[in-house]
C-alpha cells in the first residue's frame, strides 16, 4: 500500500464522517496506537483503520482480533474497519460483527462518497453497531478527571466548575440526538430557551442571567422535573435522566477519590492519571509534596516509561530489588553542570505502572501513603493530545 494512496482513503473516510456533522480528524494516535481516522459526536467517539491494497494480501480476521484488542484500551464506542482493493468475504463480516465492528469494501466506500450529506448522516446512524450507554457510563472516564485532576494539581475540587462541564456533556448528547432527526426552528428555540435563558427568581430579578454553572444546572433539572418547558413530555423525562445520571456519577467520582483515605486513594488517583497518559500521551510528574525529585511518566511505543533520580548511584541495585526489573541507568548534566543520576523503567499497563509508583514512593522515598498527599507538578500536559470536546473539558 503506498503512503499516497493510504492517505486518500483516510481524507475520503474523515469526509464521510466530518459532512454528517462529526468532528472528525486523521491521524491520531490514542493509547499509544495510531488511528486513522478519529471521529467524534456529542458522547459518540468512532475510530477507523483505513488499509487501500492493490492486490488481495489484507488477512482481515486478524485486524478485526488486533482492532478488537486495541480498543479495549482506547475505549471508542464504535470500531471501523475500511477497506479499499479488496472483497470482504461473508465470514470476515460475521467475524466484525461478533466483535462488534463495522466493515466497509470498496463498495460500500464509493456509494457512501456518492450519498448525499444527510443519506450519509442516515446510513452512520443506522448502521453502526453504537449501544446508548446512560450518559454517566459513557462520560465516566471524563467525569471523573473533574475530580483527580485539580485534586493532583493541589487544588480543591470546584463544584461550579464541574457542573458547568456535566452540562456541557448533557447538552451534547442532545445535540447529537437533534442532529440525527429532523427539528424545526421553534424546536431548536425550545431548546435555547431551556438550556441557555436562565433567569433569577423574583418579579425585579427575572431579567437576570444565572450566572452560577451549579445554580443553572439545579433549575434546569427542576423545571424539567416539574414539567414547566415547551418541550414535548417525553423529552423532559429523557433530558432530566441525562442530567440525574451525570450528577450522580460526579457524586461516585468524589466518593471514589476523596472519601477514601491512604494508600487506596493514593493508588486510585495514580492509576486514573496513568490510564489518561496512556491513552492521551500527556505525561505527568508525581511528585510528594516539599520534594524536588518527581517521578517522571511518559508514553513511549504503547508503553509506560517511569523516569526518575536517584540519590547516588549506589542506589541502583536497590531500586532493582524494590521494583523486581532491572531497567537501564544514565548520567544527565543538570543546567549548573552537576549530574544528576536518573533511571529508567518500562511497563506494558497502568496497573504495574501505578504499582511501581506506589513501590518507589513508598520504599525508595519513604513517603507514607498512610498519611501524605502526591501531586501532578506538570499541570499543562494534561490538556495535550485530546480531542477538541476533551480540550473544553480540561479548561
Amino acid at each position: 500500500m503506498s503512503a499516497r494512496k493510504g492517505s486518500l482513503l483516510e481524507k475520503q473516510v474523515d469526509t464521510v464522517f466530518s459532512s454528517a456533522g462529526f468532528e472528525s480528524e486523521t491521524n491520531v494516535r490514542l493509547s499509544g496506537y495510531e488511528v486513522d481516522v478519529h471521529a467524534e459526536m456529542g458522547d459518540l467517539e468512532v475510530i477507523v483503520e483505513c488499509k487501500q491494497y492493490e492486490s488481495s494480501n489484507l488477512n482481515v480476521k486478524n485486524r478485526i482480533h488486533e482492532w478488537k484488542g486495541k480498543n479495549e484500551s482506547i475505549g471508542a464506542d464504535c470500531v471501523v474497519l475500511a477497506v479499499y482493493g479488496q472483497e470482504i468475504k461473508d465470514g470476515e463480516r460475521e467475524i466484525a460483527e461478533d466483535a462488534g465492528m463495522e466493515i466497509w469494501g470498496q463498495e460500500r466506500i464509493e456509494d457512501l462518497l456518492q450519498k448525499n450529506e444527510e443519506d450519509r448522516k442516515e446510513f452512520l446512524f443506522t448502521r453502526l453497531d453504537v449501544e446508548q450507554k446512560e450518559l454517566g457510563a459513557s462520560y465516566r472516564r471524563k467525569i471523573r478527571k473533574l475530580v483527580w485532576k485539580p485534586y493532583l494539581e493541589g487544588d480543591r475540587v470546584d463544584s461550579d466548575v464541574a457542573h458547568e462541564k456535566l452540562l456541557l456533556m448533557v447538552k451534547r448528547r442532545i445535540r447529537r440526538e437533534l442532529n440525527q432527526q429532523s427539528v424545526t426552528q421553534g424546536e431548536r428555540r425550545r431548546h435555547i430557551n431551556v438550556f441557555e435563558n436562565i433567569k433569577k427568581d423574583g418579579l425585579i430579578r427575572s431579567n437576570i442571567d444565572v450566572k452560577s454553572s451549579s445554580e443553572k444546572f439545579d433549575r434546569i433539572k427542576k423545571k424539567l422535573d416539574a414539567g414547566e418547558t415547551e418541550l414535548a413530555e417525553g423529552r423532559q423525562e429523557k433530558y432530566l435522566r441525562y442530567l440525574e445520571s451525570v450528577e450522580s456519577g460526579f457524586k461516585d467520582a468524589k466518593s471514589r477519590y476523596l472519601d477514601s483515605e491512604g494508600e487506596k486513594q493514593v493508588r486510585r488517583l495514580v492509576k486514573s492519571r496513568m490510564a489518561h497518559l496512556l491513552k492521551y500521551g500527556a505525561d505527568v510528574e508525581f511528585c510528594p509534596r516539599r520534594r524536588d525529585k518527581p517521578i517522571n511518566a511518559s508514553r513511549a511505543n504503547g508503553k509506560i516509561s517511569l523516569d526518575f533520580e536517584i540519590d547516588n548511584p549506589g542506589d541502583l541495585e536497590t531500586i532493582r530489588w524494590i521494583l523486581t526489573r532491572e531497567g537501564s541507568y544514565r548520567q544527565e548534566e543538570k543546567e549548573n553542570g552537576l549530574k544528576r543520576d536518573v533511571v529508567s523503567f518500562s511497563y506494558d499497563g497502568v496497573e504495574s505502572a501505578t504499582e511501581a509508583v506506589l513501590r518507589i514512593m513508598n520504599e525508595y522515598y519513604g513517603f507514607d501513603l498512610q498519611q501524605r498527599r502526591i501531586v501532578d507538578k506538570k499541570k499543562d500536559s494534561l490538556q495535550r493530545g485530546e480531542g477538541i470536546f476533551s480540550k473544553l473539558l480540561s479548561r
